[in-house]
Formats: C-alpha cells, sequence, structure tokens
C-alpha cells in the first residue's frame, strides 16, 4: 500500500511541477508578444487553463481529495496525443514528455523531463504531425494500476476483518 501512495505522490508532485514550469513558459512568452489578438488570446487562456488544471490535479491527488485521480486521469488523457493537421494543432504536456511520432513526413523522437510543452495551431501553414506521448500513457497506467490495487487491497483488509474477528457472546 505504501508502494502504491508514494508513486501516486511522485505523480501528484510530477503534475505540480509540470503546471508551474508551463506557467513560466508562458509568462516569459506573453513578456515577448507585441500585440494580443483574438487567436492569440485563445492560445494563451487555453494554455492557462490546461496548466492550472496540471497544478490542481496534482495538488487534489496528493491530498488524496475525492476527484484526484479523476483529475489526474483527464490531465494525462489530453497529454496522449500530439497532433497538426490541415492548419490546426494541439500538444500539451506537463512535467514529462516522451513523445514518438511523424512530424512533416519523418519520424521524430522527443524527451524532456520536468519541461512542460504547449502549442496550439489555428489557421497555420505547419504540415502534418502526429505524436504519442509515451510518458502520459505510462502515467495514466500508472495512476489506474495503483488506484486498483489500493482497492483491491482495501477489500481484502475489510473481508479478512469481518471474517477474522473473534465470536463474542454480543454477536452469538
Amino acid at each position: 500500500m505504501k508502494k502504491y501512495n508514494l508513486i501516486l505522490k511522485i505523480i501528484s508532485w510530477l503534475q505540480i511541477v509540470g503546471g508551474i514550469t508551463g506557467l513560466l513558459m508562458l509568462a516569459y512568452l506573453l513578456s515577448g508578444t507585441g500585440a494580443i489578438n483574438g487567436p492569440i488570446l485563445l492560445i494563451f487562456t487555453t494554455g492557462l487553463s490546461l496548466f492550472i488544471f496540471s497544478i490542481v490535479s496534482g495538488a487534489k491527488l496528493l491530498h488524496g481529495a475525492k476527484y484526484g485521480v479523476l483529475f489526474t486521469i483527464i490531465n494525462q488523457i489530453l497529454q496522449l496525443v500530439h497532433w497538426k493537421m490541415l492548419g490546426y494543432g494541439f500538444a500539451y504536456s506537463s512535467g514529462v514528455q516522451l513523445a514518438l511520432g511523424f512530424n512533416e513526413g519523418s519520424l521524430k523522437f522527443n524527451l524532456g523531463l520536468i519541461q512542460s510543452n504547449f502549442s496550439m495551431a489555428i489557421k497555420s501553414n505547419e504540415g502534418f504531425t502526429f505524436q504519442l506521448n509515451i510518458a502520459a500513457l505510462i502515467v495514466l497506467v500508472l495512476v489506474i494500476e495503483c488506484v486498483r490495487r489500493q482497492k483491491n487491497q482495501q477489500q481484502k483488509e475489510e473481508n479478512t476483518t469481518i471474517f477474522d474477528e473473534p465470536a463474542t457472546e454480543e454477536k452469538l
């Protein structure tokens, strides 16, 4: 049980640090941006929301809040696929990235530790990109497996205490 709690704490901190790193990256990019129009505002707002969501997901998971696991699963699903096609695109990673896939016709591999990434394309002339973030997939599987094993362990403990209690006069 302690092993699973440790894994979930590491994932929590990964999301928190990734979200903070992403917010710092956005602040830096915003400081160098001249005029802000509608599409740029949409992109920055989306990025800001995603990195704040990463921090909230990590904090809720760290403190064992009711929706911590659900938020973490949603956060990791959002990071699974990076894509660009027909002038539109989306890529988001918070904390760690291990992306493998195709970028404009060639096989690409990206690795980033304690790195956050966000890009969104609206009516751009960029080529086709499709990458799978293996790190997000691993984190997603780990979270689901830890929660599943914790529930199994709790059920075993509940079943053990019910059937292993000594009989007393009150119970007879």
